[in-house]
């Protein structure tokens, strides 16, 4: 991930060195997933704003649906919802307007999650489906499942949680593991919530050996607080408490990391409680 974090910015510099806006702006969403991926959401946010300006002020409006979408990534992992929605509600306005297949199926799963938060949950299900259907290539799949996932991990719903990670399963079929990753965590996580800790804790080890292998903090902080939670249930009090304590390292640089508009609403999310306390 430290590789792939040196190339983008080289990248960015140089579109700036040549004057090329329209391709610094996709390179800052670049730079946006991969420090959402390292735990720098504070940097994501500011990324994903700055490209969204340059998109907006060239008239790019693929460039604007690919920044929505990543700024949607990083305000749901804040769980700043209200901004979330304010941003789907425009990058559906756009594709719309627009026409035709781009991100669509990313833009109907975050459409998707926001109607789960509001309370709408059959039309989140309806929104999903759509989604579904609108997938054309493995980044859809991919972006759009972590999505799902996360939309799931908030509802705490362990069966659309399964059914998630076995669509990403079998649609990416053994490669990606970025977000191959999210699958391993939904299926921890579902089993977590059923109350079956040996698989919980089975899934939850393989989901973290997974996610630090390739530098997920995001995926790694939630699988060790669902092995420290099996651990406990195991009577492993001292297994818990290690892979408690891994967690809350890697969250405490990411939570310097927040702005101080944002960081109340991360800090009240239950897991991150959980681990923090």
């Amino acid at each position: 991930m430290g590789r792939a974090l040196a190339t983008v910015e080289a990248s960015i510099r140089g579109c700036r060195d040549t004057g090329s806006r329209r391709d610094e702006a996709f390179a800052l969403f670049n730079r946006t997933q991969v420090r959402l991926m390292r735990g720098d959401l504070g940097g994501a946010l500011e990324d994903a704003e700055a490209g969204i300006a340059i998109a907006q002020e060239l008239d790019l409006p693929r460039g604007e649906i690919v920044g929505r979408n990543v700024a949607i990534d990083v305000l749901g992992e804040l769980w700043c919802f209200e901004d979330m929605a304010r941003h789907s509600e425009a990058v559906t306005r756009t594709c719309d307007v627009l026409g035709g297949g781009f991100q669509r199926s990313v833009v109907l799963a975050d459409a998707a999650w926001v109607a789960l938060w509001r309370g709408k949950r059959r039309f989140a299900d309806e929104l999903f489906e759509r989604s579904h259907a609108s997938d054309v290539s493995t980044l859809d799949v991919g972006w759009a499942g972590q999505t799902e996932v996360l939309a799931w991990e908030w509802a705490g719903d362990p069966d659309r949680l399964e059914r998630v990670a076995d669509r990403l399963t079998e649609r990416l079929d053994g490669g990606y593991p970025v977000w191959l990753a999210w699958g391993r965590y939904a299926r921890a996580l579902a089993s977590l919530l059923r109350g079956r800790w040996e698989l919980a804790q089975e899934l939850g080890e393989e989901s973290l050996r997974m996610a630090r292998s390739h530098g997920h903090r995001r995926a790694a902080w939630r699988s060790a607080r669902v092995l420290a939670r099996a651990q406990d249930a195991l009577g492993l009090r001292s297994e818990a408490a290690a892979s408690r304590e891994l967690g809350r390292s890697l969250l405490e640089p990411a939570i310097a990391t927040i702005p101080d508009r944002c960081r109340e609403r991360f800090l009240s999310r239950p897991d991150v409680t959980e681990l923090m306390s």
